[in-house]
């Protein structure tokens, strides 16, 4: 499929999700690109980060819950925070079907139409987002080889360790490719 029209349904997807607050059509836009998922055979990804995925859905629930009305828990906010949970879900499947479906070139060529700065941006985001996905898996494992519990209850203590070297590393290579980008004379102005 065209990339440009792959990013063009996705944003479509996306705006619909965002428009209509209508918990039918939220839960099968969501049903259907979690399907989808399953059906490309890109899950894996979503098992590897379902503990992760499934924290941040029930967080978005309870707050919503709990801060929609001053009584303290809602029916109304928790229908809210389930609703946007759902969207978050969706979104997210639509995002990892897209970027795993299209090759690197064909990303390039899907933000042709912005300008070049933020086509650039996009691009960049996109393609490193599985490099870092990589890098925390790598660090993880890195962790646990040295004797990191990551089943303490003390979330602090486990994922402190996992994230200080994480953004260290994202933040030397993106100097590193700052600096190969300006040495191959990319200028955002041209």
């Amino acid at each position: 499929m065209n990339p440009k029209l792959k990013l063009l349904l996705v944003f479509l997807t996306t705006s619909i999700l965002l428009v209509f607050p209508n918990m039918i059509l939220i839960f099968s836009i969501t049903a259907l690109s979690v399907a989808l998922l399953v059906a490309k055979g890109l899950h894996n990804n979503y098992i590897i980060w379902s503990k992760a995925i499934a924290i941040i859905m029930l967080v978005i629930i309870a707050l919503n819950s709990f801060t929609y009305s001053a009584a303290g828990f809602s029916t109304a906010g928790f229908y809210l925070g389930l609703m946007i949970a759902m969207r978050f879900l969706a979104f997210l499947s639509l995002v990892t079907i897209f970027v795993h479906t299209t090759a690197t070139n064909e990303l390039k060529d899907a933000f042709s139409f912005l300008p070049r700065t933020i086509s650039t941006i996009f691009f960049l985001a996109l393609v490193l987002l599985p490099k870092m996905a990589m890098l925390l898996e790598n660090i993880v494992n890195a962790q646990k080889s040295r004797g990191l519990n990551f089943r303490s209850p003390n979330i602090f203590r486990t994922y402190f360790p996992v994230l200080v070297p994480l953004f260290g590393k994202a933040l030397t290579q993106s100097e590193r490719m700052a600096l190969a980008m300006e040495a191959r004379g990319w200028a955002a102005t041209g």
